[in-house]
């Protein structure tokens, strides 16, 4: 969802070059920010889509991390930490997120985001088997661009850098917004499907006197579980523990599109999964594929516990050499409802989202 091409060329220069190119960038006319992308996107639920807040019918604390071309000096970092819990008698969940994104993570991180949004959704209960999550998050972010990063021609020399502070004066070095999200899941103990819409409101954020809209993103989900073994009862376990998914997600934001397909295996305490990202019938400057990576992820779950890991083999234009991401995720199932599962009636209404991340 990143221009390769610019921030190669960026990772190729000097920090004075550098801001000169986004100083460029912000007054040649509205720049429209994208979103970070994560390769485990099923591993951020809440992130992914509102309406998968309480999607475990239990609570759920996850924490994700990504480092995005890790050999530029200009890459991407991202921090996520999130919790979300179901209410049964309520048919509500509630949630909450955190992120923080850093460009230029290898160079002291001179341009950073940070974002936080709270959220609830609603369970429509159509059938015993088939149930649909209604979700809405409300929050805010501050964009930072850290100047104490940067080197300026009055702080040179003949004899190269002299110490001294810059005396340029700059404006608008942070600026916060507002932001709104939404989306529904559907789904039954063998498939989900979902719809989301993120920055509903096309917040515009004001750095050094230029304002850049955040564009709405949409993004469609769907998945298909494919039992290794069948169990006479949902609940037994087995189900759950050894089985095949498949997935899909595609998002549009800013005129930019991504497809990602792919496939989990869970078999016992192991998992793994291999898929495609990028979206080849769309063409980049007219004669270049739109592909992206092919990402491998490995993980353990031990009771509550889930870890993952994955990296991605950069099948872009951006050279081999520099290409590459790592991203890890860590997730606990905090089994609140304990008692109300054990209840006969309400047993049978207790229905979780098969997403790999539950």
């Amino acid at each position: 969802m990143k221009s390769y091409a610019l921030f190669y060329l960026c990772s190729k220069l000097n920090s004075t070059v550098y801001l000169a190119i986004l100083l460029l960038l912000m007054t040649v006319g509205k720049v429209k920010a994208q979103d970070p992308q994560l390769t485990q996107f099923y591993s951020a639920p809440i992130y992914l889509n509102p309406g998968f807040m309480g999607a475990t019918g239990d609570g759920r604390a996850v924490v994700n991390y990504r480092n995005q071309w890790y050999k530029l000096p200009a890459n991407f970092r991202t921090m996520m930490a999130s919790f979300d819990t179901y209410f049964p008698a309520k048919d509500i969940s509630v949630g909450m997120l955190l992120k923080k994104d850093e460009l230029g993570a290898n160079t002291d991180q001179p341009i950073g985001q940070f974002d936080g949004v709270i959220g609830a959704s609603y369970l429509v209960h159509f059938h015993h088997k088939v149930k649909m999550s209604l979700g809405l998050q409300v929050g805010g972010g501050q964009f930072d661009l850290n100047y104490n990063h940067f080197v300026f021609g009055d702080q040179l020399s003949t004899f190269g850098h002299t110490g001294n502070n810059s005396k340029e004066e700059f404006i608008g070095q942070k600026a916060t917004f507002l932001d709104v999200h939404t989306g529904f899941v559907l789904y039954s103990p063998h498939f989900w499907t979902g719809m989301a819409f993120h920055h509903v409101n096309k917040p515009e954020v004001n750095v050094l006197g230029s304002d850049f809209e955040v564009p709405m993103k949409f993004s469609l989900e769907f998945g298909y579980v494919i039992p290794l073994e069948h169990s006479k009862h949902y609940f037994a376990g087995k189900y759950k523990r050894r089985r095949v998914t498949l997935t899909m997600h595609y998002k549009h934001q800013g005129g930019n599109e991504q497809l990602s397909i792919g496939v989990y295996t869970h078999y016992d305490h192991l998992m793994a999964g291999v898929w495609y990202r990028g979206l080849p019938i769309k063409m980049i400057n007219n004669n270049i594929a739109n592909n992206d990576a092919v990402a491998f992820m490995g993980g353990v779950h031990f009771g509550f516990t889930k870890f993952t890991y994955s990296y991605d083999l950069t099948v872009s234009e951006l050279p081999t050499d520099r290409a590459g991401s790592h991203e890890i995720s860590l997730s606990f199932t905090l089994d609140f409802n304990k008692d109300y599962k054990k209840k006969p009636h309400h047993k049978k209404m207790y229905l979780p989202c098969p997403v790999p991340s539950s």
